[in-house]
């Protein structure tokens, strides 16, 4: 849960007004709105994404497929 990903040393991040305007620009690769928004701040801000989501990978060579 929540308790492991922190203590793995990883953060959760807002998201802000910024993020949306690159959520709307990225193809429509998967249809998930949050997760297009969550790709939209990892790439925004850089950061690499981890994710379990394999169809989200696409997007990005920062975006893990785990």
């Amino acid at each position: 849960g929540l308790l492991a990903v922190r203590g793995a040393g990883c953060r959760l991040r807002r998201i802000t007004d910024e993020h949306r305007p690159a959520s709307a620009t990225r193809p429509c690769l998967h249809v998930v709105p949050l997760d297009r928004l969550i790709v939209a701040q990892a790439l925004t801000e850089p950061r690499s994404l981890l994710t379990r989501h394999s169809e989200v990978a696409p997007y990005s060579d920062s975006i893990i497929a785990v």
